[in-house]
């Protein structure tokens, strides 16, 4: 753990600027999602320094140098199904459909415009169906470090500027093999092309116009692109020395896999009896 605190030391002190005061946003996402973010705000917490938390799941439990701020009605859980009892592509349809929309209801919200009165030092963005949330970060004015519940996700790679080998590693929701056929690279090919076109040229470009119709980003603000692209680091939840197959990672990527976790305790002997 002690490590972790190290790294993350050393990501509040971005451009020689002491952060004392941390933005962390994760209006969207699940309740295992926070869980990944929550050992991040934890260890800059244990290092006094004062985050303030933006999610729709309440607290567990109220803690010193953390501010929870949880929003009601943007809850992912009411919207996409079961993926343990759904076979069907219809949820994640339906998460792209309604994302644009939901991204502006969370930003929108009384409790997130306030935030904009407040100093801060350094924000942590979820990558996570979150873009619209740049409007925030265009406006307080400090350095961007991204936060990925997964791995690389979809935009991250050209944002950062990580190289990608979609021919040698394919995407997870292929569920290809290492060692692939010529067959499976060239599909994995196509994969990431049809990915990316559809995030680039569909997604987010309806994701920002949505924001800018309601008002939410200011007319001079620049495109979603341009703002992503200064941010400072990535954080992913992954261990590089297991990735199988091997993959490239540039400095900028930060791997945090575990930080959430916590030492096991001994169960009692009822707990015993029972197992």
């Amino acid at each position: 753990m002690e490590l972790w605190r190290a790294v993350l030391v050393w990501v509040a002190v971005l451009q020689s600027v002491v952060a004392t005061k941390v933005l962390f946003l994760g209006p969207v996402s699940s309740r295992s999602h926070k869980n990944f973010y929550m050992g991040i705000v934890n260890a800059l917490a244990d290092d006094d320094i004062q985050v303030t938390m933006v999610s729709s799941f309440k607290p567990s439990k109220v803690r010193e140098n953390v501010r929870e701020v949880v929003l009601t009605g943007v809850e992912l859980t009411d919207i996409f199904p079961n993926m343990f009892t759904s076979r069907t592509m219809s949820g994640p349809l339906t998460v792209m459909k309604v994302m644009p929309g939901l991204c502006a209801d969370a930003l929108g919200k009384e409790e997130v415009q306030h935030l904009l009165k407040e100093d801060f030092d350094l924000v942590f963005l979820s990558v996570f169906m979150s873009d619209c949330f740049l409007s925030i970060v265009y406006q307080l004015k400090v350095p961007l470090i991204y936060v990925s519940p997964g791995g690389l996700m979809v935009q991250l790679p050209l944002i950062i500027g990580n190289p990608r080998f979609p021919s040698y590693d394919a995407s997870a929701v292929l569920g290809f093999q290492h060692p692939m056929t010529f067959m499976q690279r060239t599909i994995s090919t196509l994969t990431h092309v049809a990915m990316d076109f559809f995030f680039f040229y569909f997604f987010s470009p309806r994701m920002e116009a949505e924001c800018r119709r309601r008002g939410l980003c200011p007319d001079n603000m620049p495109s979603f692109w341009e703002i992503s692209s200064n941010a400072s680091l990535v954080l992913i939840n992954g261990v590089q020395t297991i990735d199988y197959p091997a993959r490239p990672y540039v400095p900028a990527v930060i791997h945090c896999g575990g930080i959430h976790l916590r030492p096991s305790q001994p169960l009692s002997q009822e707990q015993t009896y029972n197992n």
